[in-house]
């Protein structure tokens, strides 16, 4: 039994949508409502007629905003897969594009996505980021741990045979890998057998 909540879901890509933005009244009296869904460039966002009309709201409403600003790409498994991959190669198997901005297991939301402006409660998207409305107990907004990034757990589980659970097939594992990442090094460079 939670109390009634609204949303809305705004598509506003440059400022020839503006007069009819500020001129609806609907928009305006839309009851209960807890959030609105940015999806507005980061330069309009900037602009003060949006800023004026985001202030029409209360400041209990938070604004999403999901726009080219909005990092992450939110697919770890792929992400260590490749991180695996660049042991071998690092020339083949580069960093993805867009992982760099992936959160880490350090990562915090209050202080990396939220801020405020004047009376408004602003949220910049992210990969990973969970709005909950229902039940209005706890925290508005989570950012999903699944899609937390430790690159160097990965590594570790990989290097130390981590998922293997025989400790004598781990280790024969682990030489192995050893023996196959040194050749794979000497092949980057042009130094193969």
């Amino acid at each position: 039994n939670s109390p009634a909540s609204s949303t809305l879901i705004l598509e506003i890509p440059d400022t020839e949508y503006l007069d009819a933005l500020e001129s609806s009244v609907k928009l305006r009296e839309i009851p209960h409502l807890q959030n609105i869904f940015h999806f507005t460039p980061p330069d309009l966002v900037k602009n003060q007629r949006y800023i004026a009309w985001m202030q029409n709201f209360p400041t209990s409403v938070q604004h999403i905003f999901i726009n080219e600003n909005s990092t992450g790409m939110g697919l770890v498994g792929v992400t260590a897969h490749q991180a695996k991959l660049r042991l071998m190669n690092k020339t083949l198997f580069p960093v993805l594009e867009g992982t760099r901005e992936d959160p880490s297991t350090a990562f915090k939301l209050e202080e990396e996505l939220c801020t405020s402006l004047g009376n408004l409660n602003l949220v910049q998207a992210k990969a990973g980021l969970k709005v909950n409305v229902r039940p209005a107990e706890g925290p508005r907004l989570e950012l999903d741990e699944v899609l937390h990034y430790d690159e160097e757990a990965v590594l570790k589980t990989v290097m130390e045979g981590q998922e293997i659970p025989f400790e004598s097939d781990r280790e024969e594992y682990v030489a192995g890998l050893q023996q196959d990442l040194q050749h794979a090094r000497a092949e980057d460079r042009g130094v193969g057998e």
